[in-house]
């Protein structure tokens, strides 16, 4: 994302690329068009990991009018999407997506008995994702990183692409700090931006009215929205939110 707010990137030559892929975390659908319209060149999605060894769907370019999907199940693999009772979802529900195949891992090095499902052999993934009529795969977020506000589930990373099309956000976060005097969880953003100082309060405005406009109330950033220097990643650039600020005290500055 930050090739696309680099100017550099405006005067760069694309022309050879054919095509691109993306992987390591989803990839919102409006960031995919302004992605392809700098570079001139399609942009699919890739799903896998290491315990699949580590392709399990992928989407072609002849998949592409299928807006958000990552495509479909690779031949040979098994999917089964399942709730948090272990029941299988119906179509278009979401769930955990679990995989079984002759790529999938048997289990981690002297946790073999750890690591296997109950779900008759199917490798838990710990992402949440859905399938369509069509067999095409949509995914969500981390289970394990989805923030539960009154009994629903708020996936970071659809708040975080929101907050990435403005075009004076370098970078962005979100994660679930937990509030006492509601007994829930609620979102928290964290900004990374080159904005004077002077001019941080209005564009935090201006961010929280298009997050009002654009999902439903509990999914509303009421944590606040913080600017910091860097956003946290790992080397394949997955958010690490486990090294985000402390967030207690930034919820109580918080005007909520």
């Amino acid at each position: 994302m930050q090739m696309l707010k680099d100017p550099l990137s405006r005067t760069s030559d694309f022309s050879s690329l054919k095509c691109l892929f993306n992987a390591a975390a989803p990839l919102k659908s409006e960031l995919a068009t302004q992605v392809e319209d700098l570079v001139g060149c399609p942009i699919t999605q890739w799903y896998g990991m290491t315990e699949a060894s580590p392709s399990a769907i992928t989407q072609t370019i002849a998949q592409l009018s299928r807006i958000g999907s990552i495509g479909k199940l690779l031949p040979g693999l098994e999917m089964v999407v399942v709730d948090e009772d272990n029941k299988e979802c119906a179509t278009l529900q979401s769930g955990e997506i679990c995989l079984r195949g002759p790529n999938i891992m048997q289990g981690y090095l002297g946790q073999i008995d750890a690591s296997s499902s109950s779900l008759n052999g199917f490798f838990r993934t710990g992402d949440i994702g859905y399938v369509d009529r069509d067999g095409f795969v949509f995914l969500v977020d981390r289970a394990k990183e989805m923030i539960k506000v009154k009994g629903h589930q708020v996936a970071p990373a659809e708040l975080e692409a929101i907050l990435l099309s403005h075009p004076e956000i370098l970078d962005a976060a979100v994660k679930g700090v937990y509030r006492d005097d509601i007994a829930s969880e609620v979102p928290i953003g964290f900004l990374v931006s080159n904005i004077a100082q002077d001019r941080q309060r209005s564009l935090v405005e201006e961010l929280q009215r298009t997050i009002r406009e654009k999902v439903a109330p509990y999914k509303r950033i009421v944590g606040g929205l913080h600017f910091i220097s860097e956003i946290p990643r790992n080397p394949s650039g997955k958010v690490l939110r486990r090294l985000l600020p402390s967030s207690e005290p930034l919820l109580n500055q918080a005007k909520l």
